[in-house]
């Protein structure tokens, strides 16, 4: 039992935070709130071993890997939640962070919204590049084809990964999602 917390890294309150120098990666993450965390005490939370998660070594890692299109796919290993504690990605742009709430979409998935430096030395606009990622909030990964395939080389062979990511249009940041809620012919 428990819920899955989703949550990701960036700001945006001050001139300063972006581009962040830092070098550091920002991330998404997904980790497991066990119900059974309601019931221990202060020490048992605390424990390294059996509290609250705190270290990456405790989440399974996502790889986000974006083509020159700004189309991207997120691959990993399955998740076993028997002594992992969820997942995490880093997310792959230099200085790329979420300065926007996640959202949940009526297909249950994740929505991501997250701006990086303006790529490319002929880039006219100082607005950010900003890019849109959907993956599976309990997984980490996106097991159902949304946005169309992309062919990737992996050792000499073409292979198919679901776009899970995709570049906005140049200055856009701001991201409705919507369904098609028009009424079909019988």
């Amino acid at each position: 039992g428990g819920v899955l917390v989703s949550f990701a890294t960036g700001k945006a309150l001050s001139s300063s935070d972006f581009p962040d120098t830092s070098g550091r990666p920002h991330s998404v993450y997904g980790i497991w709130d066990k119900t059974a965390y309601t019931t221990m005490d202060i020490a048992a939370l605390d424990d390294a071993a059996t509290g609250l998660p705190r270290l990456r070594a405790q989440l399974v890692a996502r790889t986000l890997t974006r083509q020159t299109s700004g189309d991207g796919f997120v691959e990993g290993i399955a998740i076993n939640w028997a002594s992992k504690m969820g997942w995490y990605v880093n997310l792959p742009a230099t200085s790329e962070m979420v300065v926007s709430n996640l959202q949940v979409t009526s297909l249950k998935l994740l929505s991501v919204v997250s701006i990086a430096p303006p790529s490319g030395a002929t880039s006219c606009s100082s607005a950010p590049d900003a890019y849109i990622t959907f993956v599976d909030p309990i997984t980490g990964l996106l097991n159902q084809n949304l946005m169309g395939e992309l062919a990737v080389v992996v050792d000499g062979v073409s292979v198919k990964k679901r776009v899970a990511s995709k570049k906005l249009a140049s200055g856009d940041q701001m991201v409705t999602i919507a369904k098609d809620r028009t009424p079909k012919g019988t």
